[in-house]
């Protein structure tokens, strides 16, 4: 009877804790989802944009826009290639830890793309959530059959248009290489001399453009796992629009491995749109005797320089203080203006995830020795 006991108590105890341990996932899915929604919407690339993030029961839902085109390459590829767009989402460094918790949990992920009436959704079990985060699913071994059938999707549906100036036209497999050819408008070629950046440096440093137009197009990107388990090397062929001329050159797993590591995440890539356009409008116009005269970022920082003198809003009396009192009047200020400007929200929230911190350094104009520095942390908002 004791020992009937015993056992009815431990598994009581074990379904309270089960239950506590599925309600702190709750709060830090919902978490998660109140974070992204903070920042979006958000373009992801040229033709498609990330719209919303959402739970519905126990599936967690990334909501993108995309074009017609994009839409057009999505239905028209296998669902392995289909699965490889939300693969790379989960088994990312940033995003593994929060997946693998998400799967012991039970819940499901589904990316639900939508390009006007259209609509077209990729689910994963917890199952296959499980196997992509321990790294089982990409233990497979390629396939001459797997390789040929990818490359006859992409055919389907090219050329495919990757934005800014490159569309990739022909993709053909060969015994020692895959050879993808891909036109270079001039609205690229204006802006960037490929051709005597190579006779100058070589090839080498076009291969992150590659790289960049690999990750851009999922499909590209599983073709280009299957030619490296196939023994082949992929051998990309940049053709100028309207002259002919081209460039030649092969990619080993080595240069993709390395060029991967340079490619930014979301929260990277947003953060430096975002500074690179503050940057852009400094210096700004006197606003209630503000401007914004500068904004940079390094590894641990994204500095704002500020401009405050005393006008039509501010007394000279006012300025002084607030430089004579150590800046604390200044700090509460600027850390309230972050909590509710909501574009500034958004930049610390990046910040944190990219390991960064807000400071803004806030001079007083016309005296080169007053100025004073706030630093912004995700804590503070």
């Amino acid at each position: 009877m004791i020992k009937k006991i015993v056992h009815i108590l431990i598994v009581i105890l074990l379904a309270v804790e089960v239950s506590a341990q599925n309600r702190e996932f709750e709060r830090e899915i919902q978490t998660h989802v109140s974070d992204y929604n903070a920042m979006l919407p958000m373009e992801v690339s040229e033709g498609l944009t990330m719209r919303k993030v959402r739970v519905e029961g126990k599936t967690l839902v990334y909501e993108y826009d995309m074009s017609e085109e994009m839409m057009k390459l999505l239905k028209n590829t296998g669902r392995e290639s289909r699965h490889g767009i939300g693969a790379e989402i989960i088994a990312s460094d940033d995003m593994r830890d929060f997946f693998g918790r998400m799967a012991e949990n039970g819940y499901s992920f589904k990316i639900d793309c939508v390009s006007g009436k259209q609509r077209s959704a990729i689910l994963f079990t917890p199952k296959e959530i499980k196997e992509l985060t321990s790294g089982k699913a990409n233990s497979r071994e390629g396939s001459e059959e797997k390789l040929t059938t990818l490359i006859g999707q992409v055919q389907r549906v090219l050329p495919a248009n990757l934005g800014g100036g490159v569309t990739i036209v022909s993709v053909q497999k060969g015994k020692k290489d895959v050879v993808c050819v891909s036109q270079i408008g001039t609205e690229f070629t204006e802006e960037v001399d490929l051709f005597t950046y190579t006779k100058m440096l070589g090839t080498d440093v076009l291969k992150p453009i590659v790289g960049s137009c690999i990750s851009s197009l999922p499909l590209m990107g599983d073709i280009s796992k299957r030619v490296f388990e196939t023994g082949r090397k992929l051998r990309f062929v940049l053709v100028e629009k309207g002259t002919g001329r081209k460039i030649e050159m092969l990619m080993t797993a080595e240069d993709l491995e390395t060029v991967a590591k340079d490619v930014p995440s979301e929260a990277e890539s947003s953060l430096r749109q975002a500074v690179a356009a503050i940057s852009e409008l400094t210096p700004t116009e006197w606003a209630s005797d503000c401007r914004t005269i500068g904004a940079e970022m390094d590894k641990e920082y994204v500095t704002i320089r500020v401009q405050i003198r005393s006008g039509d809003t501010f007394s000279r009396e006012t300025v002084d203080e607030w430089f004579a009192d150590g800046g604390k009047t200044l700090d509460e200020t600027y850390k309230h203006n972050a909590r509710e400007t909501e574009e500034i929200a958004n930049v610390v929230r990046n910040c944190g995830k990219t390991g960064r911190k807000l400071r803004y350094i806030i001079e007083r104009f016309g005296s080169v020795s007053q100025a004073h520095t706030v630093v912004i942390g995700v804590g503070d908002l």
